[in-house]
């Protein structure tokens, strides 16, 4: 259940890593980034479930290699930001190794880190204690001048 507290609002869900989970996972993330006020337009809800479904698709078929594993994912909202950051325990990656697929010689896979990537404003992995941590983030709002952070 999401918690709120000002303008920040904060969720989390626990589920294991593999295909059936998915639609649990896009209900939950398109849920929250609607809920979260005004500024988050279905089109930023649009773009964040199907960016948190292509990380979670990854982790279930590359790092648990199609066996089901733990998945936590913690969604945020500051009014300026919604944020996202999955964590898993399965193998670790390398997101340099990932290369553009070639748009003109079209192939079934290798398309979800580049579709994560083109929408979202900030992607970051990093690997912390064992566990992968992707955290993705998509702007909806105007960053704060200095004076406003300040207040």
């Amino acid at each position: 259940m999401p918690e709120s507290t000002g303008s920040r609002r904060i969720a989390s869900l626990r589920l294991e890593a593999n295909h059936a989970a998915m639609a649990a996972l896009g209900e939950f993330s398109r849920g929250f980034v609607l809920g979260a006020g005004p500024s988050a337009a279905a089109s930023v809800a649009d773009r964040m479930e199907l960016a948190v479904h292509e990380l979670a698709v990854n982790v279930a078929d590359h790092a648990y290699a199609g066996r089901s594993g733990p998945l936590a994912v913690h969604l945020r909202w500051d009014g300026l930001a919604v944020t996202a950051e999955l964590v898993d325990a399965g193998s670790a990656f390398d997101p340099a190794s990932a290369t553009d697929p070639d748009l003109d010689h079209p192939r079934v896979d290798g398309y979800g880190l580049f579709l994560v990537r083109a929408l979202v404003d900030d992607l970051v992995y990093r690997r912390d204690d064992n566990r992968n941590h992707w955290t993705i983030s998509i702007n909806i709002g105007e960053p704060a001048t200095p004076a406003q952070k300040e207040d």
